[in-house]
Order: C-alpha cells, then sequence, then structure tokens
C-alpha cells in the first residue's frame, strides 16, 4: 500500500479487487488452507473493515463493495 501511494500523483487512482476474510467461512478455508500455499494468494488477510480504514487513512475513497470474500475499490490520492 506504502509503494502505491508513493507513486501516484495527487488525484491519481487507485484500483482494486482484494480477497478479504471473514465473509465465507469455505472461502477462508479454500485461501488459508490450498491457494495460499500454493503462492496464489499472499497472507496476512485484512477483512473488509480493516481494508477500508487502511485505505481511508491516505485516500479518499469513492467505491468500496464487497461482493462474497472479494472487494472491489477505487481510491483517489488526496490533494497535498
Amino acid at each position: 500500500y506504502q509503494e502505491t501511494y508513493r507513486v501516484l500523483k495527487p488525484g491519481g487512482q487507485f484500483i482494486g479487487c482484494f480477497y478479504i476474510k471473514g465473509e465465507s467461512r469455505v472461502t477462508d478455508l479454500l485461501v488459508g488452507k490450498i491457494l495460499a500455499r500454493r503462492g496464489w494468494f499472499t497472507p496476512p488477510f485484512e477483512s473488509a473493515l480493516s481494508l477500508k480504514e487502511r485505505l481511508a487513512g491516505w485516500y479518499d475513497v469513492e467505491v468500496f463493495d464487497v461482493k462474497g470474500s472479494i472487494v472491489l475499490f477505487s481510491c483517489k490520492k488526496r490533494d497535498a
């Protein structure tokens, strides 16, 4: 997150689609027991709330939409 923030110009967009823990027990088990061990997902994993709070500390969060265990977001870097 810090590197993305560093390289964005003020007003730049940070758009992402991440896995979030705690929304689906089945997905959490699949990611934790199989996909992360294969290197397809990299811990640590955040909850929707912790990710939204982290993003809000650096950006103006314009879109934050949870779809099952995936969060889609669009943020704008604040002007200096």
